[in-house]
């Protein structure tokens, strides 16, 4: 490995294609690449009937899954050799690294961009 490693923060939907094409974007470009399933199979389902988006937000919580799942991430770079992380966040994987790092997690640098990198082709552009 390079040393230099992304983590790569899901939106609630899961590990959609178009953000497994960006890991392996990244991993062609060098970096170590970890997208963690900070939701354990438990994806959004909004709009299906009953579905309550405020008691899924508060099933994941950053103390009940998140921070740990930072933490060992964080050691598992480490035992990799990568010294220099930053993170890709996706939806809610914006808050999540947001939060990451107001709680002292070294991330060099956060990135929150909408993964409808295509969107133009919706105009014909």
């Amino acid at each position: 490995a390079s040393g230099k490693a992304v983590i790569v923060l899901p939106e609630l939907f899961g590990w959609a294609g178009r953000l497994k094409g960006i890991c392996d974007t990244l991993a062609a470009e060098g970096y170590y690449v970890i997208m963690p399933d900070c939701h354990r199979g438990d994806y959004a389902k909004i709009g299906a009937e009953g579905f309550d988006f405020g008691a899924y937000l508060a099933a994941h919580t950053w103390e009940g899954e998140v921070k740990s799942d930072f933490e060992k991430m964080m050691t598992h770079l480490d035992s990799k050799g990568c010294k220099s992380v930053g993170a890709i966040g996706f939806c809610w994987g914006v808050w999540a690294l947001c939060k990451a790092n107001s709680c002292g997690f070294p991330l060099k640098c956060g990135a929150g961009p909408h993964p409808s990198t295509k969107l133009e082709g919706m105009w014909g552009g």
